[in-house]
């Protein structure tokens, strides 16, 4: 924000989305300016930072993914839900 004369907000929430093979893990991470300056300056910062994760409660096997149609059901449910945390140069992203 800095770089194009915008002060930076004193926190930010970042959605993320983590996957191993087909295995799906939704993140939220909370971004503070504290931990801006951290990662920017190359240091550790002084206070944690909480990272929220949701697996999705599938009915088959986790290490299967998306491969039995009752897990892909539940994953793709998810990511449909996790679109409305998604931000697109300021705005919503619409799909």
């Amino acid at each position: 924000m800095e770089a194009i004369g915008l002060p930076p907000p004193p926190s930010m929430v970042i959605p993320g989305i983590t996957l191993k093979g087909t295995h799906t893990h939704l993140l939220q991470i909370n971004v503070s300016t504290e931990l801006a300056t951290a990662v920017r300056e190359g240091v550790c910062p002084e206070l944690p930072t909480t990272v929220y994760a949701h697996v999705p409660d599938v009915p088959g096997p986790l290490s299967e993914g998306m491969r039995p149609l009752g897990n892909r059901r539940v994953i793709l449910s998810c990511f449909e839900a996790f679109k409305k945390f998604i931000k697109y140069q300021g705005s919503s992203l619409h799909l």
